[in-house]
This record gives structure tokens, sequence and C-alpha cells, in this order.
């Protein structure tokens, strides 16, 4: 990823889920988490956002809700290799 083009992906949570954490790691660079249940995560819309040096980020969505949310990577500088896993 870049500074400029992010990484995206989506989640569908089922019913009776009662928190969603994301969590970024590996790799090289800097990339920031973002999420939102609303749509795209972007860097200036957002409801969740993790921006530590590194890739070592984490979001968590307590009372998360049914539905879809949305997380996204974004390079505070070039980055690659970082991993996403979501647990709930």
């Amino acid at each position: 990823g870049s500074e400029h083009a992010p990484l995206r992906d989506g989640l569908r949570l089922p019913a009776g889920t009662s928190q969603l954490r994301f969590e970024s790691s590996g790799g090289s660079g800097n990339a920031d988490l973002y999420a939102s249940t609303r749509g795209w995560a972007t860097r200036e819309s957002y409801q969740y956002r993790s921006a530590n040096a590194g890739n070592g980020e984490a979001v968590t969505i307590s009372q998360a809700q049914a539905g879809y949310v949305y997380v996204s990577l974004y390079g505070a500088t070039a980055f690659s290799g970082v991993r996403v896993a979501a647990r709930y």
C-alpha cells in the first residue's frame, strides 16, 4: 500500500455479536487502521482509528451491531506485508 492508495475490506457481523476488534501487524512501513459502520472508512470520515508508529494497530468496537463494518489501511508511509485480523 501507499500513502495515497488505501487497502480496504468489509466484514458482515452476525446477530448477537457484542464486540469486534480489528488488529493489524507485521510487514514493513507504517499503516494506520480506520474502521466504520457507516461506509468505507477514510482519513476524513471514520468512527474508529489507530495511528501508532509502525503496523501494530488495533480498534475495538464495543456494542457492535449486526451488519457491515468497513476497515481500511492508509499508509502514513509506504507499507507492505501487513496483516489484518478481525476478532468477535
